[in-house]
């Protein structure tokens, strides 16, 4: 076998990868300071100024890039909690 061909391959995918990242708009939120201490979905004790997000799909654990359209700035969070529920 010709090992070099394989890491090439490898390392071509893994350098690959970004570019499937998924694209999705919605409207952010914000958990209260009245939500402190409270349970997640995961089990997770929330802090309200934590940087952990609801989702309704992606796994617990999951990194997620939010950016603000209007300024270009951009957090990355961690998936605690699932939702949202409401409307619209």
């Amino acid at each position: 076998m010709d090992y070099r061909r394989i890491l090439l391959s490898i390392i071509t995918i893994l350098m690959a990868l970004p570019l499937f990242a998924q694209l999705q708009k919605g409207k952010a939120s914000y958990y209260s300071k009245r939500a402190t201490g409270a349970r997640t979905a995961s089990g997770e004790r929330l802090h309200h100024d934590s940087m952990t997000c609801a989702h309704r799909t992606y796994p617990f654990g999951t990194l997620l890039k939010v950016t603000n359209p209007n300024n270009g700035s951009s957090v990355v969070m961690t998936v605690t909690d699932r939702g949202p529920f409401g409307h619209g």
